[in-house]
């Protein structure tokens, strides 16, 4: 006879089977199905076994074809999960069904219906364990399970609730042949009431031992927490045969109930303390392993060597590229293991505390090695920079001594050269002069460089400096109740350690600080001096060039002046018979032109001292007065006028010609420098300063048009008096140098005036490339600014709503991209026109569209990394 009496019933008290050669332990439900007869009688036992262990699904295909390999659909993943509840819930209600006798009359369960029950019992805790696996895995892909969850755990309930009710003693009225009837614990006998509050005290003293025990902190705590459980688990398993041998003497059902009961209570209490040991274990060596990981980064990052000993940028950046691909691939373990971590905590896990603990850690380290990266970034470009500078100078003034020493021996001016050999130089000079002008923009570009450049040097523990060096922060760094801001400065104490430094921070206080978060901010003294000696290679070879061009300009004026002297020397009064007057007078007429230019060439001229000059003037002037002495003397002898008369006529009249010819060689002076200043080639950057070089530009276009209209009424007046000198020799002479000067000052007004077009049309494509590019380069400032790699819900959902900010604040001003595509229209259009008129004055606004189209490019970018990040 069973000692639960002789109505059978289901025996909930869980064997646990050892597992002594792993570390799971799993459950072992022994159903003891016992049938008597009204006083006693045989009884017969099935036994059927329910495993509570975690399973894996990976890979598994279940009858509804759901594979756990992720190429499932969501979709059929869920149907798979509804099945399953839907069968869990037909398989209770079935038992419920079968047990109801049991429950309402007390009479016993039919033992053919025994074999029903355990197979509804079996079948529904296999799906059970199957659905907390499926949910398990969504849980993990982030994927919503919460009502899965919980109608799974109004299952399990409902299975214990029945497993309690048909576990639960019937008080049954003693038969007419005998029995054991319940009674209360005052009616037990003292053998009875001795041993149960033993067994009782036992078992409760084994709860209290298990909660006094304080959970660890690390790995190996826990590890031997577990190992000790383990033993601790196995003695309660041994009780049980103990408490099957005082159970066989009790006589007292209510007695043998009451132990049943602490004892399944006390053996499920230990089943979930190792379950939280596991769990503890688990996220404890998930995040020691993280933050293993995290400190084998940092310390790679903090030992590298940013000095300018290690040239080798380009393979940094690839390492750096790879270490981001890494750190997004962290993140998102990272994010995954904080989910679980969060779970626990909100699940009152007894360890919630060290979780926490080990999490803000992790937290902390991610945190610090987000800002190593934003350091390194930094690094990276200031050091590109910073090579990329010393190369491009370095190649520049190599250049530009060979340059010079080249001009040097390349261009040689003597009198004795033939007047064609100075031509052919001058037109060798002028294209030099194309050559130097094109180094001026890369010249300066150093000289702008040079104030931005940082200092690599002093990170050298060897280098001596008489001077305090200043760093500058960028990031945040705290050393116990020191803090130092991004952005502050400090002073170099010692940096014999590459990896920490020594400073004096904000107030003069000491710290140790990561070396790769300080820069020696700009400016660098050997960028700048270098880029100012170049600057200086560059204003020698100017000013070499500038005198050259002088003292050849000065020869080719005084070989034509030679020439017309001796044609003027060679004239006699048969030889000017022959010729026509106007040959005769154009000879003349060139010898003041060419003279005029000698004077206004040999200005600064090396090779003319004041001797030479005076030289010349006698020359000039003697070839005049044999010129005046032998058109005198061929003029017709028909005199209307005394001879003192005629003289003082003709001197006043040269006079006049004279005070004429040098008005006219005034304007035309004005008038070539007004051309020069409208030919001189200003390159336009596309930065700030370009807009203030634009304007410039155009006023001083403006007021060249002024002058022209200053120099075109002055020279109406002269032409007023044009006809006073009718029949002069000068006359032709002066009528043609008037029409002359008169069409370069028409062509100095097309010009301006289409110039003026284009350079406006131009100011405007740079205001409106400035702003876009102002635009963009603030919103690319506040993505980069921004952490998107946090692990707190909180902070991910504040960015998403930032994101979406900043996105409607980018629709608001995408108007600046049609705008910028109508003023570039506008400004190829007017440059065609001109262009086709006066293709000398082109301007080249390749780079502008270029930059127009780049701008486009990034603008697209950040709508697509905007929308980006807002999915992710």
């Amino acid at each position: 006879m069973s000692i639960n009496g002789s109505h059978p019933r289901l025996n909930t008290l869980g064997r646990m089977v050892r597992a002594e050669s792993g570390p799971d332990m799993r459950y072992d439900m022994n159903s003891h199905m016992m049938m008597g007869g009204g006083g006693g009688g045989g009884g017969s036992s099935h036994t059927h076994k329910m495993y509570y262990v975690q399973k894996s699904y990976v890979g598994d295909i279940n009858s509804e074809g759901y594979t756990q390999n992720g190429t499932a659909t969501v979709s059929r993943r869920q149907n798979t999960i509804q099945d399953l509840l839907q069968a869990c819930s037909d398989c209770l209600m079935r038992a419920e069904l079968i047990v109801q006798p049991e429950l309402k009359y007390g009479e016993g369960i039919q033992i053919s219906r025994n074999r029903e029950l355990e197979d509804c019992f079996g079948q529904a805790n296999e799906h059970m364990d199957i659905l907390d696996g499926l949910i398990r895995e969504m849980r993990q892909m982030g994927q919503p399970c919460d009502l899965y969850q919980k109608r799974l755990l109004q299952l399990q309930e409902q299975m214990r609730a029945l497993y309690k009710a048909i576990s639960v003693p019937r008080v049954r009225r003693a038969s007419s042949k005998g029995g054991y009837s319940s009674q209360s614990a005052s009616g037990w006998d003292e053998y009875t009431r001795r041993v149960t509050t033993e067994c009782l005290n036992w078992m409760r003293q084994q709860k209290a031992e298990m909660e006094l025990i304080k959970w660890g902190f690390d790995a190996a705590a826990i590890e031997q927490q577990i190992t000790e459980h383990r033993r601790f688990h196995n003695s309660i398993g041994d009780y049980r045969w103990h408490l099957d041998k005082v159970k066989t003497d009790l006589r007292e059902k209510a007695a043998v109930h009451q132990l049943e009961e602490e004892y399944e209570y006390l053996l499920r209490f230990s089943f979930e303390r190792m379950d939280q040991l596991r769990q503890l274990q688990g996220i404890i060596q998930a995040t020691s392993r993280e933050i293993m990981w995290i400190n084998d980064c940092e310390e790679e990052e903090l030992l590298y060597d940013w000095s300018d000993r290690n040239t080798d940028i380009a393979r940094k950046q690839e390492a750096f590229s790879k270490r981001m691909s890494q750190l997004e691939v962290k993140e998102k373990e990272l994010n995954k293991l904080k989910q679980e971590c969060d779970q626990l905590v909100l699940s009152q896990h007894p360890a919630s505390d060290k979780i926490e603990a080990y999490m803000d850690t992790l937290q902390t380290q991610w945190s610090w090695i987000l800002q190593i990266t934003k350091c390194i970034d930094v690094h990276l470009k200031e050091n590109a920079a910073y090579f990329q500078f010393f190369e491009e100078a370095q190649s520049t003034e190599n250049y530009l001594k060979n340059l010079q020493d080249a001009i040097r021996k390349r261009f040689i001016c003597d009198k004795n050269m033939s007047l064609h050999v100075l031509l052919e130089q001058i037109k060798e000079l002028e294209a030099e002069r194309e050559k130097i002008l094109e180094y001026k923009r890369q010249v300066q570009n150093l000289v702008n460089k040079s104030k931005k450049i940082v200092q690599l040097k002093p990170r050298n523990p060897d280098y001596k400096s008489n001077k305090p060096i200043i760093l500058r922060a960028l990031c945040d760094y705290k050393q116990d109740l020191k803090t130092m801001r991004k952005g502050d400065e400090c002073i170099l104490k010692d940096n014999t350690e590459r990896s920490k430094w020594h400073v004096t921070g904000p107030g003069g206080l000491d710290m140790l600080v990561p070396s790769v978060s300080l820069i020696i901010p700009p400016p660098n003294p050997l960028a700048v001096d270098l880029a100012t000696k170049i600057e200086q290679y560059y204003d020698a070879i100017m000013a070499l060039w500038n005198q050259l061009y002088i003292n050849m300009k000065s020869l080719v004026s005084w070989h034509y002046c030679m020439i017309d002297v001796e044609k003027i020397r060679a004239m006699t009064i048969a030889k000017l018979k022959t010729m026509r007057k106007e040959d005769y007078q154009r000879i003349i007429a060139d010898l003041e032109i060419h003279y005029q230019e000698f004077i206004r060439n040999s200005q600064g001229s090396e090779m003319f001292g004041d001797d030479d000059k005076r030289k010349m003037q006698t020359q000039i002037t003697d070839a005049q007065k044999h010129y005046q002495k032998l058109v005198i003397q061929i003029l017709p002898q028909t005199h209307t006028a005394p001879p003192i008369v005629t003289e003082v006529i003709t001197i006043e009249r040269e006079k006049q010609e004279t005070w004429l010819l040098m008005e006219l060689q005034k304007l035309r002076r004005q008038i070539e420098n007004c051309e020069l200043r409208m030919v001189q080639r200003t390159p336009f950057q596309l930065d700030q300063g370009a807009t203030h070089n634009l304007s410039v530009r155009i006023s001083e276009l403006e007021s060249i048009q002024i002058e022209s209209q200053s120099m075109a009424d002055a020279l109406n007046r002269q032409k007023d008096y044009l006809p006073n000198f009718r029949g002069s020799e000068k006359y032709h002479y002066l009528q043609s140098e008037i029409s002359a000067l008169f069409q370069k000052l028409e062509n100095i007004n097309g010009v301006s005036a289409c110039y003026l077009d284009s350079l406006n049309a131009l100011r405007s494509l740079l205001q409106a490339i400035l702003q876009t590019d102002d635009v963009i380069r603030v919103f690319e400032i506040r993505l980069t600014e921004e952490d998107t790699l946090s692990l707190d819900p909180d902070k991910v959902e504040a960015y998403r709503v930032c994101l979406k900010k900043m996105k409607a604040d980018l629709s608001m001003k995408k108007s600046l991209l049609g705008t910028l595509e109508a003023e570039l229209q506008k400004a190829l259009q007017v440059h065609s026109q001109s262009s086709q008129t006066y293709p000398h004055y082109d301007l080249d606004l390749g780079k502008f569209a270029d930059r127009v189209c780049q701008l486009t490019d990034r603008w697209q970018r950040l709508e697509k990394q905007l929308d980006d990040r807002f999915v992710f």
